[in-house]
Formats: C-alpha cells, sequence, structure tokens
C-alpha cells in the first residue's frame, strides 16, 4: 500500500515538471499567401520573402492587423555582389485575439500602380 502510494505521489510529482506549451512560431513565405493560419496569443509569426530593393522594389505592410505586434524586419543579403537580391524577414507578435488579414506588397514606394506582388495571409488567434 505504501509503494503504491509512494508510485501515485511519484507520477504526480513528475507531471507537475512538465513545463506548459510555450509560445510557437508559425513561419511562412509567399508560397503560403491565401492560406489560414491558428495562431494563440504570445505565439510568433515569422514572414520570410524574396526581394531585390535594388530595383527599387521592396516589402511593407500594406494591412497591417490589430491581433498583430510588428517586431522586427530584418533584411538579409543572399549574394555578395552588388544589387543582389535579399530575404526580408517580419516578425510578428500575436498580441490579442480575433481573426484578421494581414496583407504584405512588394512594391515601388514612388508608385500609384498596383503592387507587383501581394502576400495574404489570414489569421484566427485565439485566447492562450
Amino acid at each position: 500500500m505504501v509503494r503504491a502510494t509512494l508510485l501515485v505521489l511519484g507520477v504526480l510529482f513528475l507531471g507537475s515538471c512538465v513545463p506548459a506549451n510555450g509560445p510557437e512560431t508559425v513561419a511562412v513565405t509567399a508560397a503560403d499567401s491565401g492560406r489560414t493560419f491558428a495562431m494563440r496569443v504570445g505565439d510568433e509569426l515569422v514572414v520570410t520573402l524574396d526581394g531585390n530593393p535594388s530595383t527599387g522594389f521592396d516589402w511593407e505592410i500594406a494591412t497591417a492587423p490589430a491581433v498583430l505586434t510588428p517586431t522586427e524586419r530584418v533584411v538579409t543579403a543572399t549574394g555578395g555582389a552588388l544589387g543582389a537580391p535579399v530575404t526580408v524577414t517580419y516578425r510578428f507578435a500575436a498580441s490579442s485575439a480575433g481573426r484578421a488579414t494581414l496583407v504584405l506588397a512588394y512594391r515601388r514606394s514612388w508608385e500609384t500602380v498596383a503592387p507587383a506582388r501581394v502576400v495574404e495571409l489570414r489569421l484566427e488567434v485565439s485566447a492562450p
């Protein structure tokens, strides 16, 4: 009887030591445009896009939903030559629950025409 009690207490103790699921990272690219992603408040959305700002084109946030807070934008050269393509990475924190659409546009800032490319991501953010 004592062994059974100790076994049960040991299992309960070990179960309480397992960490709860922490924030997750949802990584997407332009190929994911049009898809819907489920997230929880506290999760991170990482959007990685190819571009070439030497042509005047650059990625910008066209529609920033209230459920996300932008945290970082990093541009990384993919080659060593002048005018080489780059990778643009946006990081967002899921800051509140709700449904929304994030729209990123690849365009020249001085032009008033439609963007050359658009990435549209639908988000369903739930409470943690």
